[in-house]
């Protein structure tokens, strides 16, 4: 496993666990399922997973902020007694971020990978 995994890499791997699920996912399944966090999350100590914790945290802020529609959910467990929460994206909601993502890098003059250009309209 690679040593350090860059935001590049962990944004989409955290938006692709997010999208495949029906219901909102707690953090500590992300922290246990998604390699970027995982190794830390399992191997460390408390402070360990506080870092590992406030890099999700950052990845959040960052993804909502480039227009990605990551909700943070309220929901119901065992059978209505409990609350927890937990996060997603629905598919429905991702679609518009995600053409204006590359609208605006085809505006910032760096050239588009060429596929990219034939989707663009």
């Amino acid at each position: 496993m690679p040593e350090n995994i860059s935001k590049v890499q962990r944004w989409p791997d955290l938006i692709a666990y997010l999208i495949g699920r029906h219901f909102p996912v707690p953090v500590e399944e992300l922290m246990e399922r998604l390699p970027a966090y995982a190794r830390d999350w399992r191997s460390g100590g408390e402070t360990v997973r506080a870092s590992v914790r406030r890099k999700f945290e950052r990845d959040k802020d960052e993804l909502r902020e480039m227009g990605i529609p990551l909700e943070t959910v309220t929901y119901s467990i065992n059978y209505g007694r409990e609350e927890a929460q937990g996060y997603r994206i629905t598919k429905k909601n991702l679609y518009l971020p995600y053409l204006r993502l590359l609208r605006k890098e085809a505006r910032s003059g760096r050239p588009l990978d060429r596929r990219l250009q034939r989707n663009s309209y």
